[in-house]
């Protein structure tokens, strides 16, 4: 599925509050993040992700539990539309073992080190609509400076 597709179900589950823990990771980091045994575990899982995977829970909590988590069902249903269908299973990864990750920190080493040794992050602040032609920007700047994008 494309980033700007996954950006608006974004925009309207966090606009309706439906949802609680909610992240796009694309396949290399999903897979970084998940692989226990390296580096086979991280070959097998980015060879089987999609390129970007939206995260996220739904709860119930104290008063109509059911209800509640009903009633969100219906709305990320509707949000989603059509041929999109959320899955508690990915490509071998557990969303429940995903989130229990998530909410700790990380073991050693931390998951950004595990695949060069080093990493550098880039924190800039934009508008959701705006992302995916960034992303191509970044994308298209890595590619002409000889940056390995997919690794």
């Amino acid at each position: 599925m494309e980033i700007g597709k996954i950006l608006e179900i974004v925009h309207w589950l966090q606009r309706l509050r439906l949802v609680n823990e909610c992240f796009i990771l694309n396949n290399v980091n999903l897979a970084t993040i998940m692989a226990n045994i390296w580096p086979e575990d991280y070959v097998k899982y980015k060879a089987a992700l999609p390129e970007w995977v939206l995260f996220f829970n739904i709860a119930g909590y104290d008063y109509f539990p059911q209800e509640r988590v009903s009633g969100q069902i219906q709305d990320m249903h509707a949000i989603a539309g059509t041929g999109l269908e959320p899955v508690s299973i990915l490509s071998g990864i557990s969303a429940s073992e995903l989130l229990e990750l998530v909410r700790h920190p990380c073991a050693e080493p931390y998951w950004k080190l595990r695949r060069t040794g080093s990493c550098q992050d880039l924190f800039f602040l934009t508008i959701y609509d705006k992302l995916p032609a960034l992303i191509q920007i970044v994308n298209e700047q890595a590619e002409q400076s000889g940056y390995p994008l997919r690794t």
